[in-house]
């Protein structure tokens, strides 16, 4: 082979050089894009676990508020107990009329934060099933792109490599 023949073999390998480190950069690009998709949705997921949380938080409240203003209805009751014997019967049912509706409201409440919750909880399980499955799946091409990458820079490089050998024996026996 002839240095001729080398020089100009040498703008091609650059090429094939530049186009490689493009092709792996763009493949860099893509995992990185992956990365930012698997962050985005753990801190979606994050945000979600905060609204059930909060949702948890508010209904003990509210039971805290139900019980809180069951014992002050009983206080109340106890006092007039003391003072006025014959309307005992009365404020009696007026107590337990308010407290069947306030275990009834409240259980409506709960209930509908219950159900809320739990479909917060199966969104973000449908969510994050997605999102692991997409980002598996970028993994898995990108992976396999990589890989054909790879052997396609490597044949190309055997190639050259033995090309150079043959033109090197040529110089050499010249």
């Amino acid at each position: 082979m002839s240095i001729e023949t080398l020089c100009e073999t040498i703008p091609l390998l650059k090429q094939t050089h530049e186009q490689s480190s493009r092709d792996r950069n763009y493949a860099q690009t893509e995992r990185d894009t992956v990365e930012r998709m698997a962050m985005a949705t753990k801190d979606h997921l994050r945000t979600l676990e905060a609204q059930v949380k909060l949702l948890s938080l508010g209904m003990e409240s509210a039971d805290k508020e139900h019980q809180s203003a069951c014992e002050n209805f009983k206080h109340k009751v106890q006092m007039l107990e003391l003072g006025q014997v014959e309307r005992l019967k009365i404020v009696t049912e007026a107590e337990k009329t308010l407290q069947l509706n306030q275990i009834a409201r409240h259980r409506v409440k709960v209930e509908g934060k219950l159900s809320k919750k739990s479909a917060l909880a199966e969104e973000a399980d449908d969510q994050k099933a997605e999102k692991c499955s997409q980002i598996q799946r970028q993994l898995e091409k990108h992976t396999a792109y990589t890989i054909e990458l790879t052997s396609k820079g490597k044949v190309l490089l055997d190639q050259l490599q033995i090309d150079l050998d043959k033109r090197l024996q040529e110089v050499c026996t010249i």
